[in-house]
């Protein structure tokens, strides 16, 4: 009726007003730092993987995107491959971006927002369809407003995130729809939808494992349901279901699935013959204790905790159909192993289990005007909870990964270097040079799990020119997959085979017909703690060493705070947490003009180094060991010539650029 349709819409138009509302305010903000936020008028993307789907989606309109080819940007030499079929999301923005004339960026700046607000559509009608108003109304809200959700759909975030809540639900909501119907014909079109939006599904996110938990789950409520009257028809429907879906994706899903059930219960900080492996340094994919995690997904631990019981309520309660929406709680209990990111989903979770609470209680109200107006006090009261606990939401302003002056100076790697140059940088920025600069990179973040990533951080690391120069050649002239085949494959000791690249041994000068460039950008900086501790592995005892570097600020007049050590600038001495104090070894200077001045002391364990910029001017504690990186003589100080690299480009501390000299 009428009066049920008007609410399910006011119970779908709140969580959605709100949802924009949080994501597009950033807008001022932006629109005020518009020399920071944008290059070219474009406004520069929120994430780091939004530059592969733009750079997709640019080459796909431009017919550069070939299914299965070998991307000349990517992994250089070894070269990876474009994915056999275009990413939804570059293939929509890319149809989008060709009808309308508007760039890939400026499209993100909206697009991904309102993508991101859809889920509460099919979340809202699964549970009107179940009469739990409550339930389906605070899943939304909250997860619609959740710090670490807003956080991943902002403005300009250019991701898969933006529907990855979207396609399950649809997928519960169109399941439930078949399997409560008992028209023939209302099922065969409902398994048509359904068929096609586990493809679409797959299509956007490419992870077969959520695929055949989902159509698992499917297949086990539908039985359930019907198990005593199951027949032919039945068993139709699902194979009709199951070749709409392809099989393909259901039968890559095992091989997934396992894969992570694999990561969920064996962890390991090496990949392959000993090597480091790099994901434990990544930010998104780091484990994080109760308090956290009810701050990113719920902001509040008393919800969360409430929430769970709520859920495995439901769950008790409606376990037929409840089915249908446990593989989303599989998945957000993968943020314990495997990430933050999967947080995104605990969150509707929470909120469904926190409102199913709401709506059992109010069920065993029998007073119908008492029921309405209890009902409307807890709509209007749980809404502003709600809100106010997510606040940080509505505070916090999404930014660009990578302001402008940084971007400039990638982009003007097409003025610097020939177009077939090779750049040797950190991976983060790896999917951002291809990008801007359309220039070959070594890693980036689709491939930094890989044995390169090892010899990229040795190259940061290491105190000497030639050590460093000898990796980059070995690597560019023969590819990682070389030594992975020929020699780390066939059991050949790690450490012998890192020692002999370091002497030189491996350069094959006749494949070196690319430039290569070795680029710094200000990134670095606040990343070189983990390259260093990579840079720095023991294979023997596999583990890295962590750098003594910090950046410093003043606190007072003649104080530094160095990371956790005060230094004292009136008697050089340096304040150690939990230890005795010590003193600065040596002080240097170097000044706007290049030039360097050194101050020594008779005796100290750090090194202080003020590097004056155009603009400002920098402080670094360190320790002798990182003084004499590659990384800090060549970046931060750029002191030294070398008879292997030649500075090429210097605009410190946003970029700096050398060139390996082959």
């Amino acid at each position: 009726n009428l009066k049920k349709v008007l609410i399910t819409v006011i119970l779908i138009l709140i969580p959605i007003t709100a949802g924009l509302f949080v994501r597009f305010d950033d807008l001022s903000v932006w629109n005020g730092k518009k020399d920071t936020y944008y290059l070219d008028n474009k406004p520069l993307f929120t994430s780091l993987d939004a530059y592969i789907f733009a750079r997709y989606s640019e080459e796909y309109n431009e017919g550069i995107y070939q299914p299965k080819a070998e991307d000349k940007l990517r992994y250089v030499p070894d070269f990876l491959k474009y994915p056999n079929i275009v990413p939804m999301l570059s293939w929509g923005t890319a149809l989008i971006s060709k009808i309308t004339g508007m760039p890939i960026e400026n499209l993100s700046l909206y697009l991904i927002p309102i993508l991101s607000v859809l889920f509460v559509i099919p979340l809202v009608l699964f549970f009107r369809k179940q009469n739990l108003t409550f339930t389906g109304y605070i899943g939304s809200l909250l997860a619609v407003v959740s710090f670490l959700y807003v956080a991943r759909t902002s403005i300009a975030r250019l991701d898969t995130d933006a529907l990855n809540l979207f396609f399950p639900f649809l997928i519960i909501l169109i399941s439930y729809l078949f399997i409560k119907t008992e028209n023939y014909k209302h099922k065969f079109l409902y398994s048509i939808i359904l068929g096609l939006t586990f493809n679409l599904y797959f299509w956007w996110y490419l992870h077969p494992d959520l695929i055949l938990i989902l159509f698992t789950t499917f297949v086990l409520s539908y039985i359930l349901h019907n198990f005593k009257k199951l027949n032919k028809k039945d068993f139709a429907f699902i194979l009709l279901i199951l070749i709409l879906s392809n099989p393909l994706n259901i039968f890559l899903g095992v091989k997934a699935f396992l894969y992570q059930v694999q990561r969920f219960f064996i962890h390991t900080t090496e990949i392959k013959s000993s090597f480091p492996n790099v994901l434990i340094s990544i930010s998104e994919i780091q484990n994080y204790g109760l308090s956290n995690l009810s701050y990113l997904s719920v902001g509040n631990e008393i919800v969360l905790i409430l929430g769970v019981v709520g859920f495995f309520l439901y769950l008790s309660k409606n376990f037929k159909i409840g089915l249908l929406i446990f593989p989303l709680f599989l998945i957000g209990m993968m943020t314990f192993t495997s990430g933050n990111r999967f947080a995104i989903y605990l969150s509707p979770l929470i909120g469904i289990g926190l409102g199913y609470i709401f709506d059992t209680i109010i069920d065993y109200i029998k007073d119908n005007k008492k029921k309405i107006r209890i009902s409307l006090l807890t709509f209007v009261g749980i809404t502003l909870v709600v809100l106010y606990i997510n606040k940080p939401s509505f505070t916090a302003v999404a930014s660009p990964i990578i302001k402008s002056n940084v971007a400039k100076d990638i982009k003007k790697l097409k003025e610097l270097t020939p177009e077939n140059s090779w750049i040797w940088n950190w991976w983060d920025f790896g999917y951002a040079t291809e990008y801007l600069a359309r220039r070959g990179v070594f890693i980036d973040g689709g491939s930094q799990e890989e044995i390169k990533t090892y010899f990229v951080a040795k190259t940061y690391a290491t105190s000497s020119d030639r050590v460093a120069f000898n990796n980059i050649l070995a690597i560019a002239s023969n590819g990682a997959k070389h030594f992975d085949k020929n020699f780390i494959s066939k059991g050949y000791p790690a450490d012998k085979l890192v020692k002999e690249i370091d002497e030189g041994k491996f350069i094959n000068r006749e494949n070196l017909k690319n430039p290569i460039y070795f680029m710094f950008v200000r990134r670095d900086i606040s990343s070189f703690y983990w390259i260093y501790y990579f840079g720095k592995w023991d294979f023997n005892k596999q583990k890295g060493e962590f750098p003594e570097f910090s950046v410093c600020q003043f606190i007072t007049l003649n104080k530094l705070l160095c990371g956790k050590k005060v230094v004292e600038l009136d008697s050089n001495k340096v304040n150690v947490p939990n230890s005795f104090p010590s003193y600065l070894k040596k002080v240097i200077i170097r000044k706007k003009d290049g030039s360097i001045k050194e101050k020594d002391f008779q005796a100290g364990d750090y090194i202080l180094e003020i590097v004056e910029t155009p603009k400002s001017t920098l402080f670094f504690l360190v320790s002798p060991k990182v003084y004499d990186s590659f990384f800090n003589r060549m970046f931060i100080l750029r002191n030294k010539k070398s008879k292997y690299f030649e500075l090429v480009y210097d605009d410190f501390p946003n970029m700096v650029l050398y060139k390996a000299i082959q």
